[in-house]
């Protein structure tokens, strides 16, 4: 299995990007509040997800705003299918 499917299908950063994709833009304290993971670990889930082009940040003063790209909008769109078939 590629690493990046195996990354992409445990359950924090699935909740991550469900969660982002109903937030449509959220900062890394609220989702790791909302997906009950330490901000720590919402950070590095984060910056991988980054580093994937799936989400992309934009610096507001200390704060980070996430928000999917296109290719992280089509994403969620197929996890949804497939959470709602499981």
């Amino acid at each position: 299995m590629d690493n990046k499917l195996a990354f992409l299908i445990r359950q924090k950063p699935l909740d991550i990007l469900l969660e982002l994709e109903k937030e449509n833009e959220s900062y890394g304290q609220y989702l790791s509040w909302k997906t009950g993971c330490t901000y720590s670990h919402a950070v590095k889930i984060i910056n991988i997800l980054e580093g994937l082009s799936i989400i992309k940040s934009k610096k507001i003063g200390r704060k980070r705003l996430l928000k999917l790209t296109s290719k992280g909008e089509a994403l969620c769109k197929h996890l949804n299918e497939v959470v709602k078939l499981i």
